[in-house]
């Protein structure tokens, strides 16, 4: 255990929300103004722990498990963005909450946006958003574009997002700093339910990119809020180039890019990403216009 995993002791209740998909799952603590965490793919709430623990001090934050995820239900119909934003929405309704700062990670990024768009009833204050795609036409790896061919991409990604060996793959691949983010923390996104939906997700986003992300890439535009754009140095699935043209989309961001991190920003970089929220949430001068 390093030092930063000793430092950080979760404290936050487990609860649960009927909503439309089925029983969403959820972290809660602390009081204040609202933060809510969002994760990607693989991922669970279990992503966000230590750097809500942390935050709840100052924060009231909540941290869904996304439908089909973690110990949420498997959604009934809608998984993509829309179904999983539907489902926040209504978690929030439930919970009285108004006002929020939005947090998404990979797949937690178009969620998040897709959120500020059809939900706007419930005011995003500011968001951030990391080691994410918001494009139609971010550059895929050649054996991905597989996803094109009928069946033949189902079964690769399958094997590739959608199995035990698959999601160590991607860990070994997309992690950089292995002494904060070890197998065995990232095992605990292994499941049935994470490995089928992961798969899924995967699946749906790269056979048609342009289809897909369209929405989210057209609301970049419109974003009137200040957005934290963070990204890590050798991320080998999103480029640091892909954060800097997310950052130059977004009129009101600024975008911090860390050293020696993979993919896995909450869970390489917790303590480093813990002070860099709470500074861009409490301080306005963070934030540039274009």
């Amino acid at each position: 255990m390093t030092n930063t995993q000793a430092q950080f002791k979760s404290e936050l209740s487990s609860q649960f929300c009927d909503v439309s998909q089925g029983r969403m799952h959820y972290h809660e603590a602390g009081n204040g103004e609202t933060i809510v965490f969002l994760h990607g793919i693989p991922g669970s709430s279990n992503s966000w722990i230590k750097v809500a623990e942390e935050l709840s001090r100052d924060f009231h934050v909540i941290v869904p498990d996304l439908m089909g995820f973690g110990r949420s239900s498997k959604p009934q119909s809608d998984y993509y963005m829309t179904g999983q934003s539907k489902c926040l929405y209504e978690l929030l309704v439930k919970k009285d909450v108004q006002d929020i700062y939005l947090v998404g990670h990979d797949f937690g990024g178009p969620v998040s946006v897709t959120f500020s768009k059809q939900h706007p009833d419930i005011r995003v204050k500011k968001m951030a958003l990391m080691a994410t795609n918001l494009f139609i036409d971010t550059p895929i790896p050649g054996p991905m574009k597989i996803a094109k061919v009928p069946l033949l991409g189902q079964l690769f990604f399958k094997m590739m997002a959608g199995t035990t060996f698959g999601f160590k793959q991607m860990y070994k691949q997309g992690a950089y700093y292995k002494q904060e983010f070890t197998l065995a923390e990232f095992s605990k996104h292994i499941s049935s339910n994470n490995k089928y939906f992961t798969y899924k997700i995967f699946y749906k986003s790269l056979a048609d990119l342009k289809k897909n992300y369209a929405e989210v890439q057209k609301r970049l535009g419109e974003i009137e809020i200040p957005v934290l754009i963070v990204w890590g140095d050798k991320d080998p699935f999103f480029p640091v180039s892909v954060g800097d043209r997310s950052a130059m989309a977004i009129k009101y961001s600024t975008m911090i890019t860390y050293k020696d991190t993979g993919h896995f920003i909450p869970e390489e970089r917790p303590a480093k990403l813990v002070n860099d929220l709470r500074r861009f949430i409490l301080n306005r001068d963070l934030i540039r216009g274009r």
